[in-house]
């Protein structure tokens, strides 16, 4: 019987250091695992930093870009209105004058329409 207990204890005991061996192992690998899964998150945060900048960038260079455009077609706008009135202007002066009233003669209409 007491061979029996000794062989029992031989075999719990040598189940423990099996057990503890393997644990060891699947603590190395885990260990192995979270430094690979460190180095991809550190690379990760390093790409969002330079993403972010390049947010940054782009966002600076599209407000300076409307700027530019709004400052475009706000002297567009001016550009345009001083070419209507000055049109306008020229229209009543020319309403004024005899000779722009007057049809032109039908040899210069036929001349203007003719292919040249």
């Amino acid at each position: 019987m007491l061979g029996a207990l000794k062989s029992i204890k031989f075999v719990v005991m040598c189940g423990v250091v099996i057990v503890v061996f393997i644990l060891w192992i699947l603590l190395e690998a885990s260990n192995s695992k979270q430094d690979v899964l460190r180095s991809e998150l550190n690379q990760v945060k390093q790409n969002n930093m330079i993403n972010q900048t390049t947010i940054k960038a782009l966002n600076e260079e599209q407000y300076k870009t409307n700027l530019l455009l709004v400052n475009r077609q706000k002297i567009h706008s001016k550009v345009e209105r001083k070419l209507n009135e000055n049109i306008k202007f020229l229209k009543e002066k020319l309403s004024k004058n005899e000779c722009y009233l007057q049809p032109w003669p039908p040899d210069v209409i036929e001349r203007l329409r003719s292919d040249y």
